[in-house]
């Protein structure tokens, strides 16, 4: 235990991180000897590539919200609402045989299109939390229901398809037949809320101001400033997490990905980002996403069990990770004392 101790110390990890770790190992090493023939299949590690981006943005836009001392609850709303439009603007504007240069201007109209949607949305959650004085809770669930309701009001709450069949092309393709496109944005954005949080004053100013709201008066740091560029990081993380799932089911709807709204905040928590801002780290939120998306994957090959089984080991590791922490707290400040 000593010398485990002395090396997590040695090589800079995060207890929590560490601990993570552990726990991803584990569930790996009892999937490969429960499930060995079929887990350790090339199609499983590849259709994983392909499903937890979705979620894994969220997640990150979530993580900034959290680390501010907020919520960001909105997040499933703003993808859906983002889907519906770029669908409908591609449906009406844009042939379904459309390829070439001129679909890789459309798509990348289209992320433009998204992410300014998703800043206007994620402004507007941090409008209502900083200048109406509403709580974060409650103010992006309210936000959350506004953006559900006016995909629904469009499309009569039924699913928009008719984009072109390239769009879906583009995010079904994968680099050198390994790497997914939707991989590759997560990787992306994850590189990005790394360099944010750890490289930049709005990192450090975004700590603080959760940490200690007080200090960060103190300090000089303007909260509205920062309470907006991380709601607005969210509501860009979500616009993008919206436009891979249009391109996974050729559609958008707004009940799609229903679950993904707990699944991120259970994320952030097994991440190790402190549900009382303040603390978090990228890292943390990508071992969190790739442990989870493990497991799933992992349980779908047990025929005889319901994939509903699915949020109990979820809970479970969780607990694991929370578990994990109480111990190593209590082993340190009993070391200190």
């Amino acid at each position: 235990m000593k010398k485990i101790k002395e090396m997590r110390k040695g090589m800079g990890l995060d207890p929590h991180i560490a601990n993570l770790c552990v726990i991803f190992i584990l569930c790996f090493l009892g999937l490969s000897l429960m499930k060995g023939g079929d887990f350790l299949k090339a199609s499983i590690f590849q259709a994983m590539m392909y499903q937890f981006p979705e979620y894994g943005l969220l997640a990150l836009g979530v993580m900034f919200a959290m680390i501010s001392g907020g919520i960001d609850l909105s997040t499933v709303g703003v993808a859906n609402l983002t889907g519906i439009l770029s669908a409908l603007w591609m449906g009406r504007y844009l042939p379904r045989d459309l390829s070439g240069g001129g679909m890789a201007l459309a798509v990348a109209a289209v992320f433009v299109s998204a992410l300014l949607i998703g800043l206007l949305c994620g402004a507007l959650s941090a409008f209502l939390i900083y200048k109406i004085n509403i709580p974060a809770f409650i103010s992006t669930i309210g936000t959350l229901k506004l953006f559900g309701g006016i995909g629904i009001g469009i499309t009569g709450g039924q699913a928009v398809g008719g984009i072109p069949e390239a769009y879906a092309a583009f995010f079904q393709y994968s680099l050198f037949g390994v790497l997914p496109v939707p991989v590759l944005l997560f990787a992306v954005c994850g590189l990005l809320a790394w360099f944010l949080l750890n490289k930049t004053s709005f990192g450090v100013y975004l700590k603080l101001q959760g940490s200690n709201e007080k200090a960060a008066c103190f300090a000089g740091v303007k909260k509205s400033a920062i309470l907006l560029k991380a709601y607005m990081f969210s509501g860009c993380m979500s616009a993008v997490s919206g436009l891979i799932m249009l391109g996974r089911m050729n559609s958008a709807k707004a009940d799609y990905g229903a679950s993904y709204t707990l699944l991120s905040i259970l994320i952030c928590v097994l991440g190790g980002v402190n549900p009382s801002g303040g603390k978090g780290r990228t890292g943390g939120v990508v071992l969190a996403v790739i442990t989870l998306q493990l497991v799933s994957s992992g349980m779908a090959l047990f025929r005889s069990i319901n994939t509903f089984y699915n949020l109990i080991v979820f809970g479970l590791l969780l607990l694991a990770a929370l578990l994990f922490d109480y111990y190593y707290e209590r082993k340190e400040n009993s070391n200190a004392s």
